[in-house]
C-alpha cells in the first residue's frame, strides 16, 4: 500500500495531478496522465515497467499499458466544418452533431463511417478526451431520442483482461479514467471474462458508459480536423460480422 500525499478521493480512487503526489517507502511513483492514477516501478510489467497501486480503482494492481501512438496535432480552421455542426465552447474549435439511429442492419463500424462521411478528412466520431468536454457535450445526448445517450469514438480491445484496460479513443489515445460514470466501465456484469460491452456511449449527464456493440443508438460526430488512428480502425474492423 503506497503512502499518498494530499489530494482528493472519490469512490475509493485516489486522483493525482503530479508525480510528487504518488509516494511510497520503496520507490517514487508516477502520476499517469490523462487518467490521473498513481503507478510504481515493477520489473514484472512490460514497458514502461509500471504497475498501478491499490488506490487506482478498477485499474488497481494492473500493469500500465504502453502508450499508443497519437496523430500529431494539425492546424484547423473551424469555418471548414459543415454548417449543421455546432460549437459548444469558446475554449475549443471543435463542433459537434448528433446523427440519428441507423437501420437495424448497421453495426458500430457503420456509425464510425457515417461520422467520417459528413466531411471526409475533417469530421469523425466524437473523441471525449476530458471530463470538461464530456460535461459540455453531454446535453446533446438528451435530444437524441430514446435513452439519453449517443455512441462516441471509444472502443475496448478484444483481448483486454480488465474492465478499464485497453480502451482507446478514435485518435488512438487512451480513455481517461475521469470521463467514466461511477462504477463504469463494468462490462455489464462486473467481469471482463465474456467481453459483453466494449464500446462507449456518452450520456446526457456528461459521463461515458460501456455498452454492447450490437445496440443501436444515435452517434455523436465531431469536426476538428483530426483523423481516425489506424489502431482504432483495426479494432472497429475486427468487430464487424
Amino acid at each position: 500500500m503506497s503512502v499518498l500525499a494530499t489530494a482528493c478521493r472519490y469512490d475509493g480512487t485516489f486522483m493525482c495531478e503530479r508525480n510528487d503526489q504518488c509516494l511510497s517507502a520503496s520507490a517514487p511513483g508516477t502520476c499517469q496522465l490523462p487518467s490521473g492514477l498513481c503507478s510504481f516501478p515493477d520489473p514484472l510489467c512490460p514497458t514502461p515497467g509500471q504497475r498501478y497501486d491499490d488506490t487506482a480503482g478498477s485499474l488497481a494492481n494492473q500493469c500500465v499499458e504502453p502508450a499508443l501512438p497519437v496523430d500529431a496535432a494539425v492546424a484547423f480552421d473551424p469555418n471548414t466544418c459543415p454548417t449543421d455542426f455546432t460549437q459548444l465552447s469558446v475554449d475549443t474549435p471543435s463542433r459537434y452533431r448528433v446523427l440519428p439511429v441507423l437501420p437495424l442492419t448497421a453495426e458500430y463500424f457503420d456509425y464510425v463511417t457515417a461520422c467520417g462521411m459528413q466531411k471526409p478528412g475533417v469530421t469523425h466520431i466524437a473523441i471525449i478526451e476530458t471530463l470538461a468536454e464530456a460535461m459540455t457535450v453531454g446535453p446533446l445526448a438528451a435530444g437524441s431520442g430514446g435513452p439519453a445517450q449517443v455512441y462516441v469514438g471509444a472502443l475496448q480491445s478484444q483481448t483486454a483482461t480488465g474492465l478499464a484496460v485497453g480502451w482507446i479513443h478514435a485518435d488512438g489515445s487512451p480513455v481517461a479514467a475521469t470521463v467514466w460514470a461511477a462504477s463504469e466501465p463494468d462490462d455489464g456484469d462486473g467481469s471482463e471474462g465474456n467481453h459483453q460491452e466494449q464500446v462507449a456511449v456518452l450520456t446526457s449527464g456528461g459521463r461515458l458508459n460501456d455498452i454492447a456493440l450490437k445496440m443501436h443508438w444515435p452517434v455523436l460526430c465531431e469536426c476538428d480536423g483530426k483523423t481516425v488512428a489506424p489502431a482504432f480502425t483495426t479494432l472497429v474492423t475486427g468487430y464487424r460480422d
